[in-house]
């Protein structure tokens, strides 16, 4: 991956996957050594558990995350930084919390995804609950998350629009 003509790599760190620099002398054959770099990494990634969390530690890390988006004391950046990390655990559990998100054009982004990559038809009710409600460019977004997942349900209400 680059970023600025910086390349970065995925790193594991025992049970703990990162996002490492790579050192300059690393790119070998250019792309494709570090397509292959980065592919191998993901795949020792993939057999290990979400992040190197137990389950019981991914339940205890989203509350925690839950916890600072329903707090009015949460500064928008520690509520946008909750939505990213929840990106990689959330469950289903999490889908009430980030729906009541989808409302605020601030949040909207960072709420609609993290609900995209949850594996569960609760995120496809809550984004059809939000069609009949949300406005402008929140509303285009929630139109943006169902075309991602797929849901055909929603081609009725968004052609309706």
């Amino acid at each position: 991956m680059a970023h600025r003509g910086v390349k970065f790599g995925l790193v594991m760190h025992g049970e703990r996957l990162g996002v490492r620099r790579l050192a300059a002398g690393i790119e070998y054959g250019g792309l494709l050594a570090e397509t292959r770099l980065i592919a191998r990494q993901w795949q020792l990634f993939t057999k290990r558990s979400r992040y190197g969390l137990t389950a019981a530690q991914q339940h205890t890390k989203q509350g925690e995350l839950l916890k600072v988006l329903k707090s009015a004391d949460s500064s928008r950046q520690e509520k946008v930084a909750a939505c990213r990390l929840l990106t990689f655990i959330a469950t289903k559990d999490a889908v009430p919390v980030l729906a009541k998100l989808l409302g605020d054009p601030q949040m909207n982004h960072m709420a609609r995804y993290a609900m995209e990559v949850i594996d569960d038809k609760s995120v496809d009710d809550a984004f059809l609950a939000a069609l009949g409600q949300l406005e402008g460019r929140p509303l285009i977004g929630v139109m943006g998350s169902i075309g991602v997942r797929g849901d055909e349900r929603a081609v009725g209400q968004i052609a309706a629009k």
